[in-house]
This record gives structure tokens, sequence and C-alpha cells, in this order.
């Protein structure tokens, strides 16, 4: 997953207060406050927008901890025409998992957990003498009996490193064989609803629950040798913050990590309801009809792998503590933004200056960055991106220039994020220098 300027088009009623949005396109809205040199990527947008038939997105720019541009476009309601806004909340999908890997690390920072630390305890453990917190296993969970069930003793192996880096064993895709050399049977997307079949269960499983019945079948791989993306991963890991913290994984993560970070409307969505300014979703069909769909394309027992809610504002506010806000904003200390970046041990990544680390898609620097594990914080960039196949796709990132983005739209073509993302956004990434001077985090308090 991953802009042009000059002409300036006075199309924005900005003398008009009355007005709720200025509009470039034939029924495409644009909502926030219009920015200097960013006329022609707006309109870019709207053709984008127009051409594929897309509901509506949101973008925002970072640039040195400043917000320097948040716009809506298109309708966050198409029947009730309303706009998007750019503290219109969106269902983020697997950008979750690098909020949880920012929780985890946190944890790991107060030494309230190790990443080397096993993850589930064998049956009849008895601690070491000596051992402390991170000598014994998190969670004290156990596989279920059930038809077809196979219980993996190297399940006990299996590290937090391992499911912060996705290899605790899992492979979800469907090819004959993976990357990882093994036959596939794609075991590690566990549904709901597959779990509550298979343990005769009238009420869908919690989040313990489901775990139990993921770890009762054979791994795909022994943790740690290989990769593969898997969303098993980090709902266990979702479930460790909360045996960890003894708290509620939602609550713990809004008032130790997000809140503290200024995303203060981020929240996870419930199954079948919409939160408080959220958009709808829709999915865009060949005809380009837009329908409505999915409303209940969250579980809660997913919540720590893709149920988090959140704005532009919200996301462009963790982008900028990440990058500008060590120490003040920042939950996580400059030694733990080194290890949120370093390059795993997994040796699918040995010598190599791209990969996957806790909870990001990519993480990326010059192969000159001099960084023993990878890259170094002056030199590092990184990415996440997320979709639900229908109704959401999205993407932010923070590059070593200073310059972080985010993107989410309330619908998912084939094109919408490449044609954005890679033709517009990145290019101006890559080489723009006249950033407003302004900072509109002022205006979203």
């Amino acid at each position: 997953m991953r802009i042009d300027r000059t002409l300036y088009l006075l199309v924005f009623f900005v003398g008009q207060v009355s007005a709720p949005f200025a509009q470039i396109g034939a029924d495409v809205p644009i909502t926030g406050k219009p920015a200097p040199g960013f006329e022609e990527f707006d309109r870019a947008v709207v053709d984008v927008i127009q051409r594929d038939h897309i509901p509506g997105a949101a973008i925002a720019f970072v640039k040195d901890g400043r917000l320097v541009y948040a716009r809506g476009f298109g309708w966050a309601d198409e029947a009730a025409r309303h706009p998007i806004a750019p503290t219109s909340v969106f269902r983020l999908a697997s950008i979750s998992k690098s909020l949880t890997a920012i929780g985890i690390l946190k944890l790991i920072q107060e030494k309230q957990l190790c990443m080397q630390q096993k993850v589930f305890t064998p049956p009849n453990y008895k601690p070491s003498a000596g051992a402390g917190p991170c000598g014994r296993p998190v969670l004290d969970l156990q596989p279920v009996k059930c038809w077809g069930c196979t219980v993996d003793p190297r399940i006990y192996d299996i590290t937090v490193q391992d499911l912060m880096q996705m290899s605790g064993g899992w492979i979800t895709s469907r090819d004959t064989v993976n990357a990882c050399g093994v036959m596939t049977r794609g075991s590690g997307e566990w549904s709901v609803q597959r779990a509550q079949q298979a343990l005769h269960m009238r009420n869908p499983p919690t989040t313990a629950e489901l775990i139990r019945f993921g770890i009762s079948h054979r791994l795909d791989f022994t943790p740690g040798t290989c990769f593969s993306y898997a969303n098993f991963n980090f709902t266990i890991l979702g479930q460790v913050i909360q045996r960890v913290t003894g708290e509620p994984y939602e609550q713990w993560m809004l008032e130790n990590v997000l809140h503290p970070m200024g995303a203060t409307h981020a929240r996870v969505s419930l199954h079948g309801n919409s939160l408080p300014n959220e958009v709808n979703y829709y999915n865009v069909l060949p005809n380009g009809e837009n329908r409505r769909c999915c409303v209940d394309m969250v579980w809660p027992q997913i919540a720590a792998a893709g149920g988090w809610t959140a704005s532009i504002i919200d996301l462009a506010h963790v982008q900028a503590s990440l990058r500008n806000g060590i120490p003040d904003l920042n939950p996580l200390t400059p030694e733990t933004m080194s290890l949120m970046v370093s390059r795993p041990a997994n040796p699918k990544f040995a010598g190599r200056f791209q990969y996957w680390t806790d909870g990001w898609d990519s993480v990326w620097c010059p192969p000159e960055s001099g960084g023993p594990n990878g890259c170094t914080m002056q030199t590092v960039s990184w990415e996440k991106g997320g979709d639900f196949a229908i109704g959401t796709i999205t993407t932010y990132a923070s590059w070593f220039n200073g310059v972080g983005y985010v993107l989410l739209f309330n619908s998912h073509t084939p094109t919408n994020m490449p044609d954005i993302n890679r033709r517009l956004i990145q290019p101006m990434v890559r080489s723009r220098t006249d950033w407003p001077s302004w900072d509109l985090f002022k205006e979203y308090p």
C-alpha cells in the first residue's frame, strides 16, 4: 500500500463562512481548510474519486510535527448528503496492528513484558527458582478439545517477538506452497463463526476462547523461522496487553497510548454498530453504483488486529508523536523507538533494508544508514496499511524527511489506493519543499 502543485484555482469559498464545504468537482464536496499550493492536488484527488465512483476519502499531511493539511473529500453518507470532514472517523482495519504494537512496546519499555518472553503456559508448568517476570509465560490459556484439533507443542515456544514480527507459525496464504516452503492450510485466520461452530457454542466465543481454539491446531512453521502475515498474531497480542495490565484492552490503550498521543477520538468499533461521527461504508459495484455495506465487518474479538476506528487527525497525532514528540508526547523512549524499527531476527529479512517489524508493513532506509540492525531513527521511514477487501482501505506513513501522511477511504476499489497514494501522494512526499508553515493541530483540539 502506498502530489503536484502550482496553478491556484479560485474555486474555494473561503470567504463564505456559511458555506459548509467547497466543491471543485460535480458532487464531490471538499471540507477542511484549503492549503495554499495544494489546489492541483485537490483537483487530482477529485478526478480519481469521480472516475472510480469512490464515495469518499480523508487525507492529512504532517511536516516536522505540524499538521499542514487535513481535508475530507466526498460523502460520509451519500443518501443524507453528509460530507466527510477531517474529524470523521473510519475503521482502520490493519492499522490497528501498529497501534497494538505501540502498546506492547510501552509495556516492554516499562519492564512489564519482554520480547523473548514465552506467550503460552505449558501444561503442568512450574516456574524455575528465581525466574523474574519475563521468565514466566504470559497467558494461561490452554487448547480446547474439538474435532480435527491437534495440539502442536511448538505453540509453547512462541514469544512476544514472534507475534510482533508475524512469525508465530501461522500462514494465511491460500497458495499450495508459500514462501516458507511449506504446504499451506490457511490456518492463520481463526474466524469467530468457525470457532463457534466447532465448539458448539450458542453465543460467539470471547477473544480468549477464539485464541484457545486457534492454538488447538498444528502450526504451519516453527515459530521465529519464517514470516507470514496472519491477523491471529495480533489477536493474541491484544490478550497479552489485557493480561499484563489487568485492564480491558481498549481502556488501557486509550488511557496509556492513544489519548496521551493526542488520538482522542480513537475507539474500538463494535460489530453491527456505528460510532458517533463514523462514516458509512460502501461496496462500489462494476456499474458505478455505490451500495452501503459492511456495518458488521468487524468483530470485537479481533480488536487488536483490526478493530480500531479513528480520524485522520488522530493518526496524524500518532505520526507526529512518534516522529517528533520524543520524549514529550511519545509514550516510547528513543531506545524503544530504535527497537521498534530494528531489523527482525527472522532469516527472511537478513541483510535487508526494507522489512516488516513490530506492527509496520514496511520499514525502510538506505543501506548506508549504518544502523547495526537496519535503520537508525535519523534515516528510517515506516508505513502501515489496512483493508477489509470491501468497505474500507487505509494507510499512514512517516518518512525520514519529517513528512507523514494519512489516507482513509470508506470504500475499496482496485484503483483508489494505488492511484491516490502512488501517483499523487508519494511523489509529493519525496520532492515537495514548500510545505505550509501553519499548524492545523491548533484547530482540532
